[in-house]
């Protein structure tokens, strides 16, 4: 992001986190926001006001973090994780992976792709052409059934492996992630462009 912090970006008006804060927030029960340690007075000072937010610290890795707001939660039934990086995720996808919950343990967003895949070998030759009829690409949030979700994290904190979404864990288990139609503009900022993308599409409202 060439020095830029993604997660307080302005995006029309308000941060990146605030959006995400306030596109999803309305539609749970309990919201727990994960943020590095040198970021937890700066994110109370933003939500600390907002009813049933809590601010917790992360671990030093994707899995840890989400393991710590998985203890922040209380009883509840259904938990969604997102990437505070997808600013315009829209309550929709909340609905319809809480929906998908009702016959798999795990409902995840995903869109078709598009462009030709091939995989390379490590000379950078190709080395063969993927069908990609099967392939998806998945965004968050993420919805699963809470016990799902907690006995896989239980289960993986003592590999100490990089997780990259928190599905493949209950995969690792054997349990069932379906899927739910994504949204091609829930955009994950991950360079300067996508910021300049999501201003786009929330200025202009497409």
């Amino acid at each position: 992001m060439q020095g830029i912090d993604k997660v307080w970006a302005p995006l029309g008006g308000r941060s990146v986190l605030s959006h995400s804060v306030a596109n999803l927030g309305p539609f749970c029960d309990e919201v727990v926001v994960v943020v590095r340690a040198d970021q937890v007075e700066r994110t109370v000072s933003v939500f600390g006001s907002e009813p049933n937010l809590r601010v917790v610290t992360g671990g030093n890795d994707r899995r840890a973090s989400v393991s710590a707001g998985l203890h922040a939660l209380g009883d509840v039934e259904f938990i969604a994780v997102h990437d505070c990086a997808r600013p315009l995720a829209t309550p929709s996808l909340l609905q319809s992976g809480r929906e998908a919950l009702h016959r798999w343990a795990a409902a995840i967003p995903v869109i078709p792709v598009s462009d030709t895949v091939k995989r390379v070998d490590p000379d950078g030759q190709v080395a063969e052409t993927i069908p990609r009829d099967s392939l998806r690409l998945v965004q968050t949030p993420q919805l699963f059934r809470a016990p799902a979700l907690r006995q896989a994290h239980d289960w993986a904190s003592g590999l100490g492996e990089p997780v990259t979404d928190d599905a493949s864990l209950l995969e690792a288990q054997g349990m069932i992630v379906g899927t739910i139609l994504g949204d091609v503009r829930n955009v994950k900022i991950t360079t300067p462009l996508d910021l300049q993308v999501a201003r786009f599409l929330v200025e202009t409202g497409a």
